[in-house]
């Protein structure tokens, strides 16, 4: 159930994800593409480093629905060791 409840605010983050991509391919050849893409290029590294930081520090407050899933891929000898009794 955990999993289930965790995976809608991640399928959210993709289709904000996705909904930035095609904006920025809709302006592509207008003038505003630029600065939309600087624009979406600093948040999307915003959430990049709110998503690894929990990953650096377990006690960080910033976290994303992410943050989860990316801890079990930066840690997987800890994860796998801990589970394996």
């Amino acid at each position: 159930m955990h999993r289930t409840v965790e995976t809608a605010p991640t399928l959210l983050d993709l289709s904000v994800f996705l909904f930035n991509v095609g904006l920025v391919m809709f302006f592509f050849f207008k003038n505003v593409a630029i600065i939309l893409l600087a624009v979406v290029g600093i948040f999307g590294m915003a959430y990049l480093t709110l998503t690894i930081l929990p990953c650096l520090g377990h006690d960080c407050p910033y976290r994303t629905p992410m943050s989860s899933m990316s801890w079990y891929i930066w840690h997987p000898p800890q994860y796998f060791a801990l589970n394996v009794s």
